[in-house]
């Protein structure tokens, strides 16, 4: 029973079922077979579509003489026989495997089977279908489980360490921070003792500078090293606020409206300097929200702070709205900026801690990793919209616990 006509329906039928199969995109393999009690025995090609050829490399006259077993493995020599086995007590398929082409090479596919019976005769109709995309979309997914997981430990290495190396740093931070108010006591003291005690300081030349301008020097250069101090503060405070596992402080009621005006208290100098455009919208009616006080003030404080730091102009306009959303009962905080807007290369890496655009003001590239952390706390969730050149929209989504009546 080496092809088509071995089914014993009329000429017909069998090339209505041919034309049938020659339509489909997966492969189809028919075949004969024989039951004896437990014992199947198989027998070779009895069809194959074109779709099958082309998948196995294989000609209609070389496949009548091979047989499934041998076209389809696994690590068991009686895979096929089983998956049969299976087919026969309608259990359904498919079933990962491997094609054998005819260059002997595998490639992974997935096998369906439906028994069929024609005068006494059972017939395997096999429908194979390609797995090698999928496959490499499965390889693909461990190998960002397996980063995802070796990325965790690495924070939690950097938990471990951030507390012993920000003690480290702040010490003689501190210390750095301290002296160098000091000298500048001194020195304003020294000065005014000069200028006080001197016929014509303009004669008093020090590192070839007259005194005037050695005094003015002297400032500046304390001024720049408390700058650097006080951005080393700033880069251990975000890094411990980053990595921090637990907080003393306990989950409240909230009133995000509250939590809202009191962080732009916070923000009102850097959203003066940035824009004259800072509109604010609250609808009537805000459900209150179960929150850390502190993390959500400190979520606010940084997405405003990225929307200032991205405007290029003071015309330029920050609206930050607060929205409920009753089919989802959730709490929107909504902030849109004018500003230069984010490359598409860049948004896939806003979260990843110390990515950043604007290491040259000081910006560690933790506020959005923070924000994430603290988002996902509150068992809320963070999305970033934005067109290069075009602004941007950060969205933060709270789940909402009570509803009562907000005013203005």
């Amino acid at each position: 029973m080496n092809t088509i006509d071995a089914f014993t329906l009329k000429k017909p039928f069998n090339l209505l079922f041919e034309s049938i199969f020659e339509t489909l995109s997966d492969g189809i393999f028919i075949h004969s077979f024989y039951l004896h009690d437990d014992f199947i025995q198989l027998d070779s090609c009895a069809y194959a579509n074109n779709a099958f050829l082309a998948l196995s490399g294989f000609t209609k006259e070389s496949l009548v003489s091979l047989y499934p077993n041998f076209l389809f493995k696994r690590e068991r020599d009686d895979f096929y026989e089983q998956v049969l086995r299976d087919c026969i007590s309608h259990k359904k398929g498919p079933y990962q495997t491997y094609l054998t082409t005819a260059g002997n090479k595998t490639i992974p596919v997935l096998l369906n089977i439906s028994v069929q019976e024609s005068d006494g005769t059972l017939f395997a109709v096999c429908i194979i279908k390609d797995n090698t995309a999928v496959q490499h979309t499965a390889n693909t997914t461990a190998t960002t489980t397996d980063n995802s997981m070796q990325q965790i430990d690495n924070m939690a290495v950097l938990g471990t360490l951030v507390s012993g190396i920000a003690h480290e740093i702040n010490n003689p931070n501190n210390i750095i921070s301290l002296s160098t108010d000091l000298v500048r006591d001194i020195w304003n003291e020294v000065y005014e003792y000069i200028e006080s005690n001197t016929m014509d300081s303009s004669d008093i030349v020090i590192h070839g500078q007259d005194i005037t301008s050695l005094s003015q020097n002297v400032r500046n250069l304390l001024d720049n090293i408390l700058s650097s101090s006080e951005r080393i503060d700033r880069t251990i405070s975000s890094i411990r606020d980053f990595v921090r596992i637990d907080s003393t402080e306990k989950m409240t009621n909230c009133n995000i409206v509250s939590i809202i005006k009191s962080s732009l208290l916070l923000c009102d100098d850097i959203i003066n300097k940035s824009t004259s455009d800072f509109i604010v919208q609250y609808d009537q009616d805000i459900p209150h929200i179960m929150a850390y006080l502190r993390l959500v003030q400190q979520a606010i404080v940084n997405v405003i702070t990225n929307a200032c730091e991205a405007l290029t102009e003071r015309s330029q306009k920050i609206v930050l709205s607060v929205q409920y959303r009753k089919e989802t009962n959730s709490v929107l905080l909504r902030i849109t900026d004018e500003g230069q807007g984010i490359a598409p290369d860049t948004l896939s890496q806003l979260y990843i801690p110390f990515f950043t655009t604007k290491r040259n003001r000081g910006n560690p590239g933790l506020g959005l990793s923070v924000t994430q952390s603290i988002m996902n706390k509150h068992k809320g969730s963070i999305s970033v919209e934005s067109k290069h050149g075009f602004g941007t929209t950060v969205v933060l989504r709270f789940p909402a616990v009570q509803k009562v009546l907000q005013k203005k």
